[in-house]
């Protein structure tokens, strides 16, 4: 069969509208039109805007106690962290795109992607009905993007999103859609899924600027200069689907791992088993980038494609916190998959994601609390062993040194003075209403 009669791949991503802010308007429409900010653990920092906040010119990590003068003169609304709510509604905006496509790949917290090829519908019409109904099922406000690769995907997503003409939706049939060259004549090559500003200062030496040049450049050419990722990146903005979620970068806020089983399991301990190997890939990823996580997200699901019941769910917790530390991550993280877990339920996958990461610095002592000395050293000798492990997992090879399955038991307290009530996974915090 010549590849001219071959089937065209499509991929829509699904990108939740400022999904943080989004999330505490559900419960609390009075919030709709306000400027929004979601702070990090401990409300330190601005970590999400709503459009509105942006508007503000309010950055992000700006301090806290510089938005707090601000507020009754702009009329601004600050949240601490919800992640049980985040969490839980967007594993329902999951459950609704699982509803339109037979593979769904979770990308991050906020976004998806959805294999559209085949389908009876037409492209168009399918991310219209998505764009329509999660808001209707979740209340969370969704751009979809579709093109023939996942890179595409990203692009028609971003002006979905960013140019209100086209209502949050989209979609580049072709590779060679006249509109789609002229936004890739235009986009600089560090804006690129998967390049950032260092690979594309690299690409910039070698006469490559804009997402056209890298398309139009000879990919045996790129692979043996820089890296069959960016191999890769140049196929998939010629419209060959080529990347996938597993091999993609990550986004610059979350570190996702995640593996399909060979065979499904019921068993607790060998899914504890799996979170423990995920939570290992992911700190070394953290700390070899130098960051912190703020949060850890579980997830779980069997085997959508074979009959039987069924049960996919993610929840996310909120890290004491900020760290680069496997076990502290590792241990909120097998305590969120045992409330996940269910014994009548054979899962096929099971996943850790890292969310909110932060540029790494040394923890700041508290004034006049000589207690904070002593956890700061801890902290800094714990930042070693991770350091050595990190080392002799190099030298030696992958997980030579690692963590068992020994949990250690901590009550760990964060200040969250403006969190929301989590509506959705708390019985003692669902929503009340009265009738007269």
């Amino acid at each position: 069969m010549s590849t001219d009669t071959l089937p065209q791949s499509m991929v829509a991503l699904v990108d939740c509208n400022n999904f943080y802010a989004s999330c505490e308007r559900v419960f609390d429409p009075a919030l709709i039109g306000k400027p929004i900010g979601v702070l990090s653990n401990n409300d330190g920092c601005v970590i999400a805007r709503s459009a509105e906040l942006k508007a503000l010119n309010i950055e992000m990590a700006t301090p806290a106690f510089q938005v707090y003068p601000l507020q009754n003169r702009f009329g601004i609304i600050l949240r601490s962290s919800n992640y049980a709510l985040y969490g839980d509604l967007s594993s329902r905006v999951m459950q609704v795109l699982d509803s339109f496509s037979p593979s769904v790949e979770r990308y991050s917290i906020d976004e998806a992607f959805l294999d559209l090829s085949g389908m009876q519908d037409s492209v168009s019409n399918i991310c219209q009905q998505i764009a329509c109904q999660v808001p209707i099922y979740t209340g969370i406000p969704v751009s979809v993007g579709a093109a023939p690769s996942k890179t595409l995907a990203k692009i028609a997503s971003h002006l979905a999103k960013k140019q209100p003409g086209r209502q949050n939706v989209c979609v580049f049939e072709h590779a060679d859609d006249p509109e789609l060259l002229i936004w890739l004549k235009s986009l600089p090559i560090e804006e690129i899924w998967g390049i950032g500003r260092r690979l594309g200062q690299k690409l910039r030496q070698a006469g490559i600027e804009t997402a056209l040049q890298l398309r139009d450049t000879d990919h045996r050419w790129l692979k043996r200069n820089f890296s069959v990722l960016v191999a890769r990146t140049a196929l998939e903005l010629k419209g060959t689907h080529c990347i996938h979620v597993d091999d993609a970068p990550e986004p610059r806020q979350n570190i996702m791992c995640s593996r399909s089983f060979s065979k499904t399991t019921n068993s607790l301990a060998e899914l504890k088993e799996a979170i423990r190997f995920h939570c290992q890939t992911a700190s070394e990823k953290l700390r070899k980038q130098n960051s912190l996580a703020q949060a850890v997200l579980v997830t779980i699901r069997t085997n959508s494609n074979r009959f039987g019941p069924q049960h996919k769910e993610a929840r996310a917790y909120p890290l004491p916190q900020a760290t680069d530390d496997t076990g502290i991550i590792l241990k909120y993280a097998q305590e969120q998959l045992e409330l996940l877990h269910q014994p009548g339920f054979r899962y096929q996958k099971a996943g850790v994601m890292l969310l909110d990461l932060i540029p790494y610095r040394p923890m700041q002592l508290g004034l006049f609390q000589k207690e904070q000395a002593s956890i700061s050293e801890q902290g800094q000798k714990r930042r070693q062993l991770m350091q050595t492990m990190d080392q002799l997992n190099d030298k030696i090879g992958k997980q030579a040194v690692g963590f068992g399955l020994a949990r250690e038991e901590a009550n760990w307290q964060m200040k969250m003075a403006h969190r929301s009530p989590r509506y959705t996974t708390c019985w003692q915090e669902i929503p009340v209403v009265k009738a007269n």
